[in-house]
């Protein structure tokens, strides 16, 4: 088989439409094969370098947060947490008074 095949002649109609089939036909391949590596490059750097840092990292931040001299610190409220909380006890106390009050005024009309 030659390197280079030379036509004989000119193409027939249905070999310039094979031709120009077969052009569309490749260069759709080489666009699917182009959005298939764009899309596998994230996901190979995902794979090679995030998960390989956070495999190195996780043991490390376990360490650090298991100390037992941060367990006091960690473990307490933060400020807005313990005002909001007391906040919301305070409304819990209110509306139970009103309630109360309610049941009060319920009973006595009904008494009447």
């Amino acid at each position: 088989v030659p390197l280079v095949v030379t036509p004989t002649g000119e193409p027939s109609e249905k070999e310039r439409m094979d031709t120009e089939l077969l052009k569309s036909l490749v260069s759709s391949y080489f666009n699917i094969v182009k959005k298939k590596v764009i899309d596998s490059v994230p996901k190979t750097i995902m794979h090679f370098m995030v998960n390989a840092v956070r495999d190195a990292i996780h043991p490390e931040c376990i360490g650090e947060l298991y100390r037992s001299e941060l367990f006091a610190s960690l473990l307490q409220e933060a400020e807005e947490v313990r005002q909001r909380r007391q906040r919301c006890e305070e409304k819990l106390r209110d509306l139970r008074k009103a309630q109360d009050i309610l049941s009060q005024i319920c009973d006595a009309t009904s008494q009447v």
